[in-house]
């Protein structure tokens, strides 16, 4: 299994490395889900974790995709960027406790198309309105370094 470290190195690194088989995707991913798990009970950055969904969609990346981005895992602000299956709150409780876009917005769909694989959703002010993220919701973010 690869090393934490592995995930410091640059998306376009990442996918060259999964588009020779030298780490696949799944592997990736994974590596990605047990950090988020280990760090971010002190860092509170992800409003929602997408495992399952992030799992499946490794599974069908494998070695000489030639997407961009094939088989990198990435986050995505919960800021008004629907992604299918993934709860969306903008960061406020106004918009319930289940709120689960059907369909990818745009700018979800490119980035899925470029090969990226969703494994959730950071906080965010509400509604972006503020220059912190800080929401009664979900807490303060910390920065984790």
């Amino acid at each position: 299994m690869p090393d934490a470290d592995l995930l410091l190195r640059s998306a376009t690194d990442l996918a060259a490395l999964v588009r020779t088989g030298e780490v696949s995707a799944t592997e990736l991913t994974e590596l990605s889900l047990r950090t988020i798990e280990a760090r971010d009970g002190d860092v509170h950055a992800f409003t929602t974790v997408s495992a399952d969904a992030a799992l499946a969609a490794a599974a069908d990346i494998g070695p000489g995709d030639e997407r961009p981005f094939a088989g990198v895992p990435m986050a995505i602000k919960d800021l008004f960027v629907a992604v299918a299956g993934q709860r969306m709150t903008c960061g406020s409780s106004i918009t319930g406790e289940h709120w689960v876009p059907e369909y990818d917005g745009f700018i979800a769909r490119r980035l899925r198309e470029a090969g990226f694989v969703f494994v959730g959703a950071t906080s965010s002010p509400e509604f972006g309105a503020l220059p912190v993220t800080e929401p009664r919701r979900f807490g303060a973010t910390r920065n984790p370094w």
